[in-house]
């Protein structure tokens, strides 16, 4: 089963150590996980707005290893989150801290 971002997801950098996630669900969602390199990142509820709830994970750039492109999924209450294009996963690149 599937269900719908109303917004997102959003990724940012915190630092050059932290990466951040956000997304924007319906009221009813009750549990967010981000899903990547076989961990599961618990993104916590921060704030309710009149369409939904809005969601936030940071994680540590050291847990998804750097100089690779990490993919990414949502899950809601057990289920896949997707995007308005209709994508389940998503792409971002961490860069080695070390010049070659």
């Amino acid at each position: 089963m599937t269900l719908n971002t109303l917004l997102g997801p959003l990724l940012s950098l915190e630092n050059e150590d932290l990466y951040s996630c956000c997304v924007l669900t319906e009221k009813s969602v009750s549990t967010v996980q981000l899903k990547c390199r076989g961990k599961s990142f618990t993104l916590h509820a921060i704030a309710e707005t009149l369409t939904g709830t809005f969601w936030k994970a940071v994680v540590p750039a050291k847990e998804l290893e750097r100089g690779h492109a990490v993919q990414y999924a949502l899950e809601a209450d057990g289920s896949t989150l997707v995007d308005k294009n209709g994508r389940a996963t998503w792409s971002f690149y961490i860069p080695n801290t070390e010049p070659r």
